[in-house]
């Protein structure tokens, strides 16, 4: 396994910020990538967008994936542009979506409706 160096070497160009939103970076891959990264280095959380709308708010914990704040697809019961929550364990999902707490739809409305800089 390797060290920090090794963590920061492979992730430093798949990813780059294009701005940020409710505090959080807006991050789109390079290189074909998509979906938001495992692991973080420099921030508390990551927004994806989808057709220049966010899409996903990502947060980490002790540099793994904890939480995924989602609305804009179907999951089970929950339809779509409605808020729902995936949780993570040690970076792997433990349950189906769930509906947010009142701090999470919070931090979601911020997210999907807030003032957007560019980078």
């Amino acid at each position: 396994m390797g060290g920090t160096k090794d963590f920061v070497e492979k992730r430093i160009f798949e990813y780059k910020s294009i701005g940020t939103v409710g505090g959080f970076k807006i991050i789109e891959g390079v290189n074909g990538k998509h979906n938001l990264p495992n692991f973080l280095n420099t921030s508390t959380g990551y927004v994806k967008l989808s057709k220049n709308i966010p899409h996903t708010l990502r947060l980490y914990k002790n540099q793994k994936k904890f939480k995924d704040i989602d609305w804009m697809h179907d999951d089970g019961n929950i339809k779509a542009g409605d808020f729902h929550v995936h949780d993570y364990k040690n970076g792997i999902r433990i349950h189906k979506a769930r509906k947010p707490s009142k701090h999470e739809y919070r931090i979601g409305m911020v997210v999907k409706y807030g003032k957007r800089k560019n980078a």
